[in-house]
């Protein structure tokens, strides 16, 4: 059974990823994960360099290099754009990260404070 599904609508509208309202933990950590794949990026770390991702207690012990497994397993989230959907729908506008030299053009793609 497929938890998670991701939700694409190519037009002027946002994309999202949806799990489950009844499984907060799982939601939760496939939260975490994509926003890993996020962080990597804003951080320079592709799949090449996972290893240097920090661990992560959040979700106990055993998984606490869950951000490295991912990162190592897909990429950082420019990587796994350009190899799923670039194609498609070129990143740019509201898909590019929220940078600070931007120029004010409303990039959505940002971490909450405290990641």
């Amino acid at each position: 059974m497929c938890r998670v599904r991701i939700f694409f609508s190519f037009f002027d509208e946002n994309l999202c990823l949806a799990t489950r309202q009844d499984d907060p933990q799982w939601s939760s950590f496939v939260s975490w994960t994509a926003q890993s794949l996020i962080y990597a990026e804003e951080q320079g770390i592709s799949q090449s360099i996972a290893s240097e991702l920090p661990l992560v207690y959040s979700f106990g012990l055993d998984l606490s290099s869950m951000f490295v497994h991912a990162v190592d397993a897909v990429g950082n989230y420019d990587e796994v754009y350009e190899r799923h959907l670039s194609e498609i729908l070129p990143r740019g506008g509201r898909n590019e990260l929220n940078l600070l030299n931007n120029d004010g053009k409303g990039a959505l793609r940002y971490l909450p404070p405290g990641f």
